[in-house]
């Protein structure tokens, strides 16, 4: 189905009217927006906008995948090859462009349609709210474990020191091992490059990294609980343009969280076949 020469990226809701979304699109028939269950729920929960939202991908038919809920997809247990296409809900994609279509016509079962959506986006974001919590509470336990040499180095913007990637490394498999388990039942027959290749394990990753990026601006204690939720979405977001092509977002915070990701998938832990390159920040819609 995907050929070396397809590209496939994340995009979030914040860059889905941006020109450097639509100039990917348009470069290539090969080229393919990848939408998370956090992208469509961010979409419907802009209400009556869901449908400028989505119109690109009305007029670039056939150039957006769709994916799985990430409940379902944090269950996959990891294979080194296909692990991706497990991930795409194949009647949603297939579908797709036509409701775009619909929706940004105004057709009243459509809006009906999104109404209903819109419903749903406010309890999966309230659920999200709920899931930032023990998220807030590892990354304090994880910032209060760094000394002043570690927070010295990650204010002044220095490489991460060995011992700061002994840390890393750490804290990550522990706490995959542990998430792996609750989701999988996971045993010791999973090899270390399926593990890799696991959502579990990106999503571990993009989370050590938002923590080392909150570490470095001072920590946690003042932000809001709706600034957790956010940084939830991101380290989705983020891991999902892991394991694809890469990512397209307007948001700056969302652009580090992720390039940084890249970074200790590569040179920490030694994650090799990954095809996506550091993002740069999209141009937003003027």
């Amino acid at each position: 189905m995907f050929s070396p020469s397809r590209m496939r990226k994340v995009v979030d809701c914040s860059a889905l009217e941006s020109p450097t979304l639509l100039a990917f699109l348009d470069e290539s028939r090969q080229n393919f927006a990848v939408l998370t269950d956090v992208a469509k729920h961010e979409v419907f929960a802009a209400g009556a906008r869901a449908g400028e939202l989505l119109r690109p991908f009305a007029t670039y038919a056939g150039q957006a995948i769709l994916l799985h809920p990430t409940w379902q997809i944090w269950k996959l247990r990891p294979r080194r090859n296909g692990f991706m296409p497990r991930f795409i809900d194949q009647k949603q994609t297939r579908l797709f462009s036509r409701y775009c279509s619909v929706l940004a016509s105004g057709h009243p079962r459509a809006l009906v349609n999104a109404e209903k959506k819109a419903k749903e986006s406010q309890d999966f974001g309230i659920k999200l709210l709920g899931d930032a919590e023990p998220m807030l509470r590892q990354m304090q336990r994880l910032i209060a474990s760094y000394d002043s040499r570690d927070l010295k180095v990650l204010r002044s913007g220095h490489s991460l020191t060995s011992q700061l990637c002994t840390k890393i490394t750490r804290d990550v498999t522990e706490n995959t091992a542990r998430d792996l388990w609750e989701a999988q039942g996971m045993n010791a027959s999973s090899s270390a490059q399926e593990i890799k290749a696991s959502l579990i394990f990106r999503l571990t990753v993009c989370s050590c990294a938002l923590t080392v990026r909150r570490a470095a601006d001072g920590g946690v204690e003042k932000l809001g609980t709706e600034t957790y939720r956010n940084d939830l979405n991101d380290c989705i977001y983020a891991a999902y343009a892991t394991l694809f092509d890469g990512l397209v977002s307007c948001d700056d915070g969302l652009v580090k969280t992720f390039n940084l990701s890249l970074i200790l998938l590569r040179n920490v832990f030694d994650c090799r076949n990954i095809t996506a390159n550091e993002a740069s920040l999209a141009v937003p819609k003027t």
